[in-house]
C-alpha cells in the first residue's frame, strides 16, 4: 500500500512531462529536463520550506509560508498541483 502514492507521483510527473515536452530543469545537479523524476527527491524539494507566524507590534498574529523557487513551482505544475495550495491560508486557515 506504501508504494502506491509514490508510483501515482511519479506516473503524473512522468505523464505530464511528456505532454508538455519538457521535464524538470535543474531537478539534479547538472541537469536539465529530468523526465522520469522519483518522488522521493521531488518531496525533498520541500524540505526547507517553512511556516511560521509572526506576533505584530498590535498583538495580531500573521502566518507565512516560504515563497516557492522556481524548482518547486515546476514540480507543483507538473503533478496538477495549484501554487494556491502552497499558501498560508489554504495550508492552515482552511475551516
Amino acid at each position: 500500500m506504501g508504494e502506491i502514492m509514490p508510483d501515482i507521483i511519479e506516473r503524473t510527473a512522468r505523464n505530464n512531462g511528456q505532454a508538455r515536452d519538457k521535464g524538470l530543469d535543474d531537478f539534479m545537479p547538472n541537469r536539465k529536463d529530468v523526465r522520469n523524476p522519483r518522488a522521493e527527491y521531488m518531496l525533498k524539494a520541500f524540505e526547507y520550506a517553512v511556516q511560521g507566524q509572526m506576533i505584530l507590534p498590535d498583538g495580531r498574529t500573521c502566518g507565512f509560508v516560504s515563497d516557492l523557487t522556481p524548482l518547486q513551482r515546476d514540480i507543483l505544475k507538473i503533478l496538477e498541483i495549484p501554487s494556491r495550495c502552497f499558501s498560508y491560508e489554504y495550508l492552515f486557515e482552511a475551516g
